[in-house]
């Protein structure tokens, strides 16, 4: 769970995910997409990109 959270949050404050998924020992991007679980805080700075 905290790999979860961990992922979750560097991807949100604009970690590199290679980077990430290096980090956390994973061979390819695809595990560590899959532990993104996305934030509130993350969609909330897409609406504002997308409604500018």
């Amino acid at each position: 769970m905290m790999r979860h959270h961990f992922a979750t949050i560097a991807i949100d404050k604009g970690a590199n995910i290679r980077d990430v998924a290096n980090y956390l020992g994973h061979e390819n991007i695809d595990m560590t997409i899959l532990y993104n679980l996305g934030t509130s805080e993350g969609m909330k700075k897409l609406s504002n990109t997308i409604n500018v």
